[in-house]
């Protein structure tokens, strides 16, 4: 699924019979800071979700699942309202605390070192 913000709507009179009904709007997709990203597209609204409302969709497939057992010729289709994005922050580039690589062992003092590496079996033929 996708976040997108919606723009505008659609009003068409001349349309398949399947979407009769049933409400298009404009998304802008956005990514999870609420940055634009990517082109504005036209999607089916399953939930009734209205103008600047941050939404979610989905694309594809996917898309027509909202209106089973209708076939819908859907190509997204909006499946939720979001209230709110929580993002836990990344560090920074180049602050990352590294993970040692290979095996640890605990020291006496409780303190994480590198074990020895381990010895190899030979295998018989």
């Amino acid at each position: 699924m996708l976040l997108a913000r919606v723009t505008g709507n659609i009003v068409s009179t001349a349309k398949n019979d399947s979407l009769t009904g049933k409400k298009l709007l404009i998304l802008q997709p956005v990514d999870c800071q609420h940055r634009d990203r990517g082109a504005k597209l036209i999607a089916v609204d399953s939930v009734g979700a209205g103008a600047a409302e941050t939404v979610y969709y989905c694309r594809g497939r996917e898309a027509s699942f909202p209106w089973y057992p209708d076939d819908v010729p859907a190509d997204a289709t909006i499946v939720g309202i979001i209230d709110r994005v929580n993002v836990s922050e990344r560090p920074e580039p180049g602050n990352r605390t590294e993970k040692p690589k290979g095996r640890m062992r605990e020291s006496e003092g409780g303190a994480q070192e590198k074990a020895p590496p381990r010895k190899r079996k030979k295998r018989g033929k």
